[in-house]
């Protein structure tokens, strides 16, 4: 089944009014909320068919939204009815996470880039978790995580966008190519384009470039 076709299933079903109501979304595509289902597997007994996704869950403390990144799954039964299972919070105070597989759906690593607020200073920026694989997701278990220092002056990193990883078996000393918005000290959001390296004997290269679709996405109205 084609990805998109998983994305949108995901879509049309995991949208729960109840839980929305309450302020306790799953997916709430009203608020902009990011799904990212990454895969799927069918039971060949029984005809039903698991979703994978994680996205973002809301709730509410003390007048003062939250948001963190959960894993769920959905079960699609042959008569067409759509259940979801329990809900695993990977990253308590993450949002728009994207997953990269690096090989088989449930026996090899997963990595889910997302963005959290910094440890250090204001605004938020990119971490990577790997999974040793999918049940190690959903038990909540990462076995790696790398944090993505922030450049390009800027005050605020997120939205990241897989392009490309060279995988080694550990994100940490991997290859990898992504997207990602930033907003500089003008408040205005831009698009770069970061590469990760590793050499044994230097440590780990991160660095970033004002990419060439920044001025397409802007004179579209996709940045400010």
């Amino acid at each position: 089944m084609p990805d998109y076709t998983i994305k949108e299933l995901v879509r049309k079903f995991a949208d729960i009014p109840a839980a929305c109501e309450g302020k306790n979304c799953v997916i709430e595509q009203d608020l902009g909320v990011r799904v990212d289902a990454f895969g799927h597997k069918t039971d060949e007994e029984t005809g039903e068919t698991t979703f994978y996704a994680l996205s973002q869950k809301f709730s509410k403390e003390n007048d003062v939204t939250k948001v963190s990144i959960v894993f769920i799954d959905y079960t699609l039964s042959k008569d067409g009815t759509l259940t979801p299972g329990a809900e695993v919070v990977l990253v308590p105070d993450g949002s728009k996470p994207q997953v990269w597989k690096t090989g088989h759906l449930e026996l090899d690593p997963i990595l889910v880039a997302y963005e959290t607020p910094s440890r250090e200073e204001s605004g938020n920026q990119i971490y990577i978790n790997q999974y040793d694989n999918l049940e190690s997701m959903k038990a909540g278990e990462f076995a790696d995580f790398i944090m993505l220092p922030r450049t390009q002056n800027s005050r605020n990193e997120g939205s990241p966008t897989w392009e490309f990883i060279a995988f080694t078996g550990m994100v940490r000393t991997s290859r990898f190519t992504m997207f990602y918005e930033y907003q500089n000290v003008t408040g205005s959001t831009h698009i770069a384009k970061g590469r990760y390296s590793f050499d044994n004997r230097k440590g780990f290269d991160w660095k970033s470039y004002p990419a060439k679709v920044n001025e397409m996405f802007s004179d579209a109205g996709f940045v400010e």
